[in-house]
């Protein structure tokens, strides 16, 4: 009787042993957004500015942006160079250091370092805001 509950107690010590890290490992948003490009999803990144262009098929602005922080679901992102178009409702800020002041994509340049909030929507980013020298944490 002794032997037949300490194999027990082994087995239910190796179930716990392997099945916690296997749950702790839930299910991975970057995985859900890499395979969901067809549902709108929010990016957060911060970077400079590359170039600035208007598409030739659509002749929207756009602002090319070597990327250097992400929100977690698009760290694949971080350090690549990607293309972020102007919606209409895109707003620009200025951050001088205490305060946002109304900004314009005409006043944007080249080596700005600048946060963009963008949907993603068929792997194509549309800008909603986008701030110039606003620091990743602000002071």
């Amino acid at each position: 009787m002794k032997q037949k509950l300490t194999i027990l107690a082994m087995v239910v010590l190796a179930t716990i042993f392997i099945a916690t890290p296997v749950l702790a490992a839930g299910s991975s948003r970057t995985m859900l957004v890499a395979k969901k490009w067809n549902k709108p999803t929010v990016i957060s990144m911060t970077g400079t500015i590359v170039d600035l262009a208007k598409d030739p098929v659509t002749g929207e602005d756009r602002i090319r942006i070597k990327i250097q922080m992400t929100n977690r679901a698009f760290i694949q992102y971080r350090g690549e160079t990607v293309w972020v178009f102007d919606a209409s409702t895109t707003k620009y800020f200025l951050w001088d250091g205490t305060t946002r002041s109304p900004w314009s994509y005409d006043l944007l340049s080249i080596d700005d370092k600048i946060s963009i909030n963008a949907r993603v929507i068929g792997g194509v980013f549309k800008a909603r805001r986008v701030q110039v020298n606003q620091p990743r944490i602000p002071q």
